[in-house]
């Protein structure tokens, strides 16, 4: 049912992400106060726009990593707890939020599948860093 030629589809499907950027941006500079702020514009240029990009470029698949396996994706998300957060608790970090829970669309950096039947994080290890902060809070306060 497709009646735009191929290369017609090829430039669509390559520049619609952008335009679709383009549109979300004038909207907003129309209607959102302070959407040039720096604040605002780095939240776009971190959250946004790398989606975006993405749109343009990938085939399948999105994601700041990408891990094989579920004992993969545990052991760098532990990394990330012993190198990064629980050191930085000491200097005065008091959150970190994992803002994507399961998986989305062609996003694939949720905690969960998609369908949310699958749990990609091994629980017990999770719940071993879980008690690291507990106990490091604990030695702080």
């Amino acid at each position: 049912m497709n009646k735009l030629r191929p290369e017609t589809m090829e430039r669509v499907q390559k520049y619609s992400a952008a335009a679709l950027l383009l549109v979300f941006v004038l909207f907003n500079s129309l209607f959102t106060p302070n959407f040039f702020k720096l604040q605002n514009l780095s939240n776009i240029l971190t959250q946004i726009t790398p989606i975006v990009l993405c749109g343009m470029a990938c085939e399948k698949e999105f994601g700041y990593q990408f891990y094989r396996s579920s004992q993969e994706l545990t052991e760098n998300y532990r990394r990330l707890w012993q190198q990064e957060i629980l050191p930085n608790v000491k200097n005065g970090l008091c959150s970190a939020i994992y803002t994507q829970t399961s998986d989305v669309e062609e996003e694939v950096n949720g905690l969960m599948t998609y369908d949310r039947a699958v749990d990609k994080l091994d629980a017990a290890a999770v719940q071993q860093l879980n008690r690291q902060l507990d106990a490091l809070f604990a030695e702080l306060t």
